[in-house]
């Protein structure tokens, strides 16, 4: 394993936001891990991930701008599949306004909404925080 949680920081917050997602909620440690990814000590990557016994949110991928199109996002993505699937993971879900094709190039499928299991639906990020006119899609890792 490559990747290790990290605490929300400024700096976490800050590649949030200037990538667009909410940051409204990622203070809530009991329900989101953050992963992260460093050059120099700085951070230039990082994703979350909420689990819900079989099934996880992938939430909060973001690449400093000067960073993208190194890898940094896939590798984010790839070790957090493996780091679910450590943890009994069977699918993932996601939702997304303007990267479905980067996620469809990473193997997931666009669903539909309505077949998001409830633990999922459930979340802030489903039933909130992203609009209802995201994209919905999921992998299944085993």
């Amino acid at each position: 394993m490559l990747i290790k949680p990290i605490q929300v920081s400024a700096e976490v917050e800050s590649l949030l936001s200037a990538a667009g997602l909410p940051v409204s909620d990622v203070h809530d440690a009991d329900k989101i891990t953050f992963f992260g990814l460093h050059d120099n000590g700085k951070l230039i990557a990082v994703i979350g991930v909420e689990q819900y016994t079989t099934v996880a949110l992938l939430r909060s991928l973001a690449v400093n701008r000067s960073a993208r199109q190194s890898g940094c996002g896939s590798r984010l993505v790839s070790e957090l599949e493996v780091w679910c699937a450590e943890r009994g993971v069977e699918e993932i879900y996601l939702l997304t306004t303007d990267a479905s094709d980067y996620f469809t190039r990473a193997g997931y499928s666009e669903v539909c909404r309505d077949l998001a299991p409830r633990s999922i639906a459930d979340t802030s990020q489903f039933s909130s925080l992203c609009p209802t006119t995201a994209t919905v899609m999921v992998k299944a890792l085993v």
